[in-house]
């Protein structure tokens, strides 16, 4: 066969479509292979924890996925879609395999990160805000927090008294 219908021999349209589709779906994420980063255990190891992530990203095209709250894609029934979901996964295991340290970990969750967070800009924002002590505006943030802070906000007091407890140790150790 010639010309625009042109097909193997033996081969359906439709199993040829599904055949593409699935390596449009598998897309590059499928043989993707990213460094085992660094743990992140305090404010010492995030820049070079940070340059190495970097890096790694941008080897796959994904940097934007912490830089930007990437939006998600409207027609959830497209390879865009699976696409945007899928790299999101795969960027937000990398950071919590390297944010498993306990005091990282209870860290970033007193700065309001959620541990069932699918959004890696934010988790890797809170990585920075948890860690980061000498932001030069650090101190007046803090202080707005803890003077404003009400227990409204919070789904129980035990979160209410945890997050108040973190702010006063943060705002002690400027």
């Amino acid at each position: 066969m010639t010309g625009n219908n042109a097909q193997a021999p033996g081969v359906t349209a439709d199993e040829l479509i599904r055949s593409l589709m699935a390596l449009v779906n598998a897309g590059p994420q499928a043989s993707r292979q990213f460094v085992v980063l660094p743990i992140l255990r305090s404010e010492k190891d995030l820049r070079g924890w940070n340059a190495e992530l970097r890096r790694t990203l941008e080897r796959h095209g994904l940097l934007k996925y912490i830089d930007e709250d990437v939006p998600e894609p409207e027609d959830k029934e497209s390879a865009a879609y699976k696409i945007w979901l899928n790299d999101r996964a795969d960027i937000q295991d990398l950071l919590s395999a390297s944010c498993r340290d306990n005091a990282v970990f209870d860290a970033m969750c007193n700065c309001g990160w959620k541990p069932d967070e699918i959004n890696p800009h934010l988790t890797y924002k809170k990585a920075f805000q948890a860690l980061e002590k000498s932001s030069p505006d650090a101190g007046v943030v803090l202080w707005a927090e803890y003077t404003s802070i009400k227990r409204s906000a919070f789904d129980t007091f035990a979160k209410f008294t945890e997050r108040l407890q973190y702010l006063r140790r943060r705002l002690e150790a400027l």
